[in-house]
């Protein structure tokens, strides 16, 4: 559970390129995203910036 407690609060949908079978976010960088093609039997990955950290303008 949350350390705030047993609430999940979801905050943001984050659009991605993978077909993506699963998904894992590094434990080591949180901005890196693992996701699986099942059907091209391949690890995908990926890194996901907030819009704070890229030049572009939030939508």
């Amino acid at each position: 559970m949350p350390e705030a407690g047993p609430t999940l609060n979801w905050i943001a949908t984050i659009p991605i390129t993978a077909p993506g079978q699963s998904f894992a976010w590094d434990p080591r960088d949180r901005q890196v995203l693992y996701t699986l093609s099942k059907q091209g039997r391949e690890v995908i990955v990926g890194r996901v910036e907030s819009a704070s950290d890229s030049n572009e303008k939030p939508r």
